[in-house]
């Protein structure tokens, strides 16, 4: 991955977890925010990482805890 991509990811993800600071999982959307676990990554719904088309488009991330988006990518991947 080059260094251009990756600062703009690095720029994207930091803007996307100060605007979206809670998990927004769909377990989690069902807690009142300030109750939700604090969200430390920023997951690809597509699964295409910066590689698909949506790299960068907002409508395509989603704030996650480590936990959950390893689970995600866990079962994307292995179909666990």
């Amino acid at each position: 991955m080059s260094a251009d991509l990756r600062r703009k990811w690095e720029r994207v993800r930091t803007e996307y977890l100060r605007t979206n600071p809670y998990c927004e999982c769909s377990e989690c959307l069902a807690i009142a925010e300030p109750l939700r676990p604090a969200a430390a990554e920023v997951d690809h719904i597509d699964g295409l990482g910066l590689l698909g088309p949506k790299a960068f488009d907002w409508s395509n991330l989603q704030a996650l805890t480590k936990g959950h988006h390893s689970r995600k990518t866990a079962r994307e991947s292995f179909g666990f």
